[in-house]
């Protein structure tokens, strides 16, 4: 009943947050809503419609809904040290060689403000531009990382994750509409629509815990 005629409606969505969730979220708008075109951008971009971004905080503001809470906590390949621990404390992880997503990145923000607030200082070795690449040193001995539990660690095939005992760290995620621009009923479909998934997604996620 969306879809009239061969009108397609394009809507632009800035991705602050979860890049990994792009591919899941593109093929169910695609499935179920064949009307919408979505055209995500990763990083900064002042020209969108909806905006996937996350906090410390719920408080996302008035035109926003929290579509995601999730605990942050360490990555690492199987055969790492750090596995055979009952318990990982900041300490257990000092001296261990971190690999990071560029400073700009929303997380890396997060993470940064959890750190310098339980004044950690963490030995970032590296820097990398996307999740697959650090997922990719990891796989191959450069480090660990920190990463979300359910849009970070669930795409991370291979790889064991878990909470810092004394650092407890979350993030949410938001979903937010421009009010700039004119909310069509469209536009609200389409906000509902990824709201949506990505709220399945957590719940399906916390079913096989």
């Amino acid at each position: 009943s969306e879809y009239t005629g061969n009108r397609k409606i394009d809507i632009s969505i800035a991705v602050d947050s979860t890049t990994l969730m792009i591919k899941e979220v593109a093929e169910n708008m695609r499935k179920h809503y064949p009307w919408s075109v979505p055209h995500f951008y990763v990083g900064n971009n002042k020209d969108w419609d909806l905006k996937i971004c996350s906090s410390m905080g719920p408080d996302c503001g008035s035109t926003s809904t929290t579509i995601i809470e999730e605990q942050i906590g360490v990555i690492f390949p199987k055969e790492h040290p750090l596995n055979s621990l009952s318990e990982i404390t900041m300490q257990d992880i000092a001296g261990c060689d971190l690999i990071s997503l560029n400073h700009a990145d929303n997380i890396t923000k997060i993470i940064s403000a959890y750190c310098t607030n339980a004044d950690f200082h963490p030995n970032i070795t590296m820097y990398v531009e996307t999740p697959s690449i650090m997922c990719e040193l990891i796989e191959r001995g450069f480090g660990i990382a920190f990463a979300p539990q359910c849009t970070g660690y669930s795409h991370y095939k291979g790889l064991e994750f878990r909470l810092i005992k004394d650092m407890p760290m979350r993030h949410y995620v938001h979903l937010t509409m421009n009010t700039k621009r004119l909310i069509t009923q469209e536009l609200q479909n389409c906000f509902n629509a990824i709201a949506g998934f990505y709220m399945e997604y957590a719940n399906r996620f916390s079913d096989t815990k």
